[in-house]
């Protein structure tokens, strides 16, 4: 008896120390608790029985670092900073994760411990003024012809259930990871040119590092180029002009590099910003030649000069020129229009689309995404390569590759929700700054732009000549 009477004589205390991270960031800044239990022995002594939260988490922190490569040093200000930021962000997984029926589930990632500058760079894309529907740089403007093609479906309400290119292409098995440069929309379009490629031509592995170094942006649509931010357009225009070397002649290096005089596009070549300039500019480098204009004839020598200096730069000679790998052009999808958009993807190919990416795509891990709000300012350039519907909770949803490697999301993909196509259209809103960042200067104060995250707002394709040797021609020209 008297063992358990010095039993109960012990009080244990749990005692609460708060602290308050100072990181700067938006989600900081709010109290957390430093936590330790102790003993209190009848005669008085203490015994700690418990861990501060604080200790708790330092090797978590550390096993963090070390899966992903950080070097970040104890005692120095930024391992502090790395540190409050990484248990910010774990909190606020555990807060979304322990919500009921989420369609969607957070994850730690490697963006766990970036800063909001940082994150706000790996968005890079601020798209410019509005274009009309069907702008296209080769003649025929409107409705891609691939659409019509007999055997495969006219209408979306004749598309598959599901339907989806990861896994089918080169292009889209692999998320490319594009690293602390702002370089989306280069890694967006590298990425659609490579999947197009592969089906209408052979496969090519062009080079995104071309197009961050050598695009040209005089009129800083999307940003000021480079690191800084593009557009799509601009990357496929550049292509479509001046054509790309493959990865393995110009590796990816994720910085702003001098583009060589070989790969640069004469000054009058650059993609003008009004929508007259994209339509009418472009039209003239593939109708110049039949009308007795010089635009074509000197692009082509200009494509002649840039193989033979490539040859001697070590780039590969004539792989630099679009024609030889059967790339004319590139095509805009009409503004908003689901159906367009689902046909193209379909019956074409993957597809460059512009998206909100907010703060919950920093610790997406799996599921179904729905925290988009109609007309959230876009800012992020993707490619769509599928849709379907979730076989667990019945919900529908676009299948996008996104550029921060194959160890964010779902193997660096991500599903966003979708509407039904008559909703998907529906759901629209104004997006109030489309100069966010640095859009083309003179564009609209406002844009209206409609579907999940405004997928349907921005929507792009390349256009490749046919070949035998393409996937669709081995394919019998179906995708079923």
């Amino acid at each position: 008896m008297r063992g358990a009477a010095a039993r109960a004589g012990w009080l244990c205390l749990l005692l609460r120390a708060a602290t308050v991270a100072s990181t700067g960031g938006e989600e900081n800044g709010r109290p957390s608790s430093d936590e330790v239990a102790l003993l209190v022995a009848p005669n008085g002594a203490l015994h700690r029985v418990g861990y501060q939260r604080r200790q708790q988490q330092q090797q978590p922190f550390r096993d963090f670092a070390a899966k992903h490569g950080l070097d970040y040093h104890e005692g120095h200000p930024e391992y502090s900073l790395r540190k409050s930021l990484f248990e910010a962000r774990v909190e606020q997984v555990e807060r979304h994760n322990a919500r009921a029926h989420v369609a969607w589930r957070a994850g730690v990632n490697r963006l766990a411990a970036h800063t909001q500058e940082e994150l706000a760079r790996l968005r890079g894309y601020v798209r410019g003024g509005e274009r009309t529907e069907g702008a296209v740089s080769v003649p025929g403007a409107g409705r891609l012809s691939m659409l019509q093609v007999p055997s495969r479906p006219a209408r979306a309400e004749d598309l598959p259930e599901t339907f989806g290119w990861q896994g089918r292409l080169n292009a889209t098995s692999a998320a490319v990871d594009q690293g602390g440069c702002g370089s989306c929309w280069a890694v967006a379009s590298a990425v659609v040119l490579r999947a197009h490629s592969e089906l209408f031509q052979s496969y090519r592995h062009f080079s995104a590092q071309q197009l961050v170094s050598c695009a040209p942006n005089p009129h800083r649509c999307g940003g000021t180029g480079g690191c800084a931010g593009a557009t799509v357009e601009i990357a496929m225009d550049y292509a479509a002009k001046m054509g790309l070397v493959t990865e393995d002649e110009w590796p990816y290096t994720g910085e702003d590099s001098e583009c060589p005089s070989a790969f640069r596009l004469a000054k009058g070549d650059a993609l003008d910003a009004g929508v007259a300039g994209v339509a009418a500019g472009l039209l003239a480098h593939s109708e110049g030649a039949r009308s007795g204009g010089g635009a074509v004839s000197s692009l082509a020598r200009l494509r002649r000069l840039a193989g033979m200096a490539a040859s001697l730069l070590g780039y590969g000679g004539g792989t630099v020129t679009a024609a030889d790998v059967g790339l004319v052009g590139f095509h805009k999808l009409p503004t908003n229009k689901v159906a367009d958009l689902m046909l193209s993807l379909h019956n074409v190919g993957p597809v460059a689309v512009s998206v909100r990416a907010d703060s919950g795509w920093n610790m997406y891990e799996s599921g179904v995404y729905d925290g988009c709000v109609a007309g959230d300012p876009i800012n992020h350039a993707v490619v769509l390569v599928g849709y379907g519907t979730d076989k667990n909770t019945g919900l529908k949803y676009w299948q996008i590759q996104n550029s921060w490697g194959g160890d964010w999301g779902e193997n660096g993909f991500i599903r966003l929700s979708r509407l039904s196509n008559e909703d998907e259209e529906a759901n629209c809103g104004w997006d109030m700054d489309p100069l966010e960042g640095s859009g083309c200067p003179g564009g609209p104060s406002k844009v209206w732009t409609c579907g999940s995250c405004g997928i349907l707002f921005d929507t792009v394709v390349p256009r490749f000549t046919e070949s035998q040797k393409g996937w669709w021609a081995k394919n019998g020209g179906t995708s079923s």
